[in-house]
C-alpha cells in the first residue's frame, strides 16, 4: 500500500468514520495525478467486473463522436433528421444530443414495447418509436437517455456499421479485451460480475445481465447503457483523452484542438452543467469540493462514476455495485463526494 493510499484510508476513516458496507458489497477506485497511478483500492467482494451504467454513453457513444468530429470538423453542426430521414428531429444538431439540449424527454420505459427478435430486429423497433418522439433544441439541459439512444444510431450510419461493429473498431483505440457488453445474455460464468438490483423489470437482483431495463430489452447492447468492464478500462480510457489534451499530436486517439471542443461547457450558468457529453461539477456535485470548475465527469446508476481535473492533472474513477432496492439507495449519492474529499486531500489539495 502506496503513502497516498494509506492517507486516503486516514481522511476516510478518522475524518468521516465512512463504512462502506453501509453503502454497496463491492466498491473500486483509482486515482491518477499527472498520468501516474497515485491510489489502488478495493474493498468488499472480490468481483472482475462491474456494470459500468451510464458510463457507456461517453466510453462509447461520446468517444464515438470524438473520433468522427476529429475527421470531420463540421460533424457537430449536422441536423440529426437529414441524417437519419426523421422528420422530427429536423433542426436537431448532432451537438444537441450530446449535450442533452434537444427537449427530448428524459426517459421512457421502452421495455414495456420491445420484446422479440434478434438484437438487430429489436434496434429496428426502437427506431420506429424514437422517430414519434418530440424534439425542441434549446439553451436548456435536460438530462436524457434518449438523446443518446438517437446518437446510436447516427453513429450506425455515419460509420456504416450496426452498433456492435461501431464498438469493436472503437474498442481498440483503449481496451484490448475487458470492456464488452453481455448481449443476449449469453454468459455461461456470471460469478465474476458485481450484482446489481435491478428495479424495473420484476425487480430483483441481477449478475452478469444488465442493470437498465431498456438496455435489457434491447437484448443488452445499446449506446446509452450496458458496458461491462474492468477500472483499468475506465482509467485507460481516460489516459487515451489525456494524452490527446496534452499532446497535439497525430499519433494520439485525437487532437488536443478537438478534445478541447468536448470539454468546454456547452450552456451558460443555471442553464445545465454539461459540456458536450461530460458533466461538468455543480454546486453539490458529486467530485466534492475540490475539483475545479473545468473538471468533466459523469455518473452510472449502479454506482459508477469518473471525475477528470484537467487543471490540476487528476482523475479519479469509482466502480462499485450500490444497494439500490425499492426504497433504498440514495445514500451512495452522499458517499461520492467524501471519497473525492478524501482523494484530493490525500494528494495534498485539503
Amino acid at each position: 500500500m502506496t503513502s497516498f493510499e494509506t492517507q486516503f484510508l486516514r481522511q476516510l476513516n478518522i475524518k468521516d468514520t465512512i463504512h462502506f458496507s453501509d453503502y454497496c458489497e463491492s466498491l473500486s477506485l483509482q486515482v491518477y495525478q499527472n498520468g501516474k497511478k497515485k491510489i489502488d483500492f478495493s474493498w468488499g467482494e472480490d468481483y472482475l467486473y462491474y456494470d459500468l451504467a451510464s458510463l457507456t454513453k461517453p466510453i462509447f457513444t461520446l468517444s464515438a463522436f470524438i473520433k468522427m468530429t476529429e475527421e470531420h470538423p463540421h460533424l457537430l453542426e449536422m441536423d440529426v433528421g437529414e441524417i437519419l430521414g426523421w422528420p422530427n428531429y429536423l433542426q436537431v444538431k448532432v451537438r444537441h444530443l450530446l449535450s442533452h439540449g434537444s427537449g427530448l424527454t428524459w426517459w421512457k420505459p421502452i421495455y414495456k414495447k420491445i420484446h422479440n427478435g434478434s438484437w438487430r430486429d429489436r434496434r429496428e423497433h426502437l427506431a420506429k418509436l424514437l422517430q414519434q418522439e418530440k424534439t425542441n433544441p434549446q439553451s436548456v439541459a435536460i438530462y436524457s437517455d434518449l438523446d443518446y439512444l438517437v446518437l446510436g444510431f447516427v453513429m450506425e450510419v455515419l460509420l456504416n456499421k450496426d452498433l456492435h461493429q461501431c464498438w469493436l473498431s472503437l474498442k481498440s483505440n483503449f481496451s484490448k479485451n475487458s470492456l464488452h457488453f453481455v448481449i443476449n445474455d449469453q454468459l455461461k460464468n456470471k460469478r465474476s460480475y458485481a450484482p446489481t438490483y435491478s428495479h424495473q423489470i420484476g425487480p430483483s437482483w441481477v449478475q452478469g445481465l444488465v442493470n437498465d431495463a431498456n438496455t435489457q430489452s434491447l437484448g443488452g447492447i445499446s449506446s446509452h447503457a450496458g458496458l461491462f468492464g474492468q477500472i483499468e478500462d475506465v482509467s485507460n480510457w481516460l489516459l487515451m483523452l489525456r494524452k490527446s489534451l496534452l499532446s497535439n499530436s497525430n499519433s494520439h486517439f485525437v487532437t488536443t484542438k478537438t478534445i478541447k471542443k468536448f470539454i468546454k461547457r456547452e450552456f451558460s450558468p443555471g442553464k445545465g452543467d454539461w459540456s458536450l457529453g461530460f458533466m461538468l461539477p455543480s454546486n453539490d456535485s458529486s467530485s466534492g469540493k475540490y475539483f475545479s470548475k473545468k473538471s468533466v465527469g459523469h455518473l452510472g446508476f449502479t454506482g459508477t462514476s469518473f471525475w477528470w481535473d484537467p487543471k490540476k492533472d487528476v482523475f479519479v474513477v469509482l466502480l462499485a455495485n450500490r444497494y439500490i432496492q425499492e426504497n433504498t439507495g440514495e445514500e451512495f449519492k452522499s458517499l461520492r463526494p467524501k471519497i473525492h474529499n478524501a482523494v484530493m486531500e490525500s494528494l495534498g489539495y485539503g
